[in-house]
């Protein structure tokens, strides 16, 4: 590996924990309405838009 490919990878790496974080807040909104929190609790709990609750809410 030379150091070219450092930063690439560091890239994809820090991709790949952003698309973790948003995947696990997703899973989230399910338990959390179950918990009696309204669309717009969750909503800003997670720091997701409405929308975003809502069609997870819809999945």
């Amino acid at each position: 590996m030379n150091s070219s490919s450092i930063p690439n990878i560091s890239a994809n790496s820090s991709r790949l924990n952003r698309v973790g974080r948003q995947e696990a807040k997703l899973e989230a909104i399910p338990r959390l309405l179950a918990l009696g929190l309204s669309i717009e609790q969750v909503a800003v709990a997670l720091d997701l838009t409405v929308a975003q609750v809502q069609q997870a809410a819809q999945n």
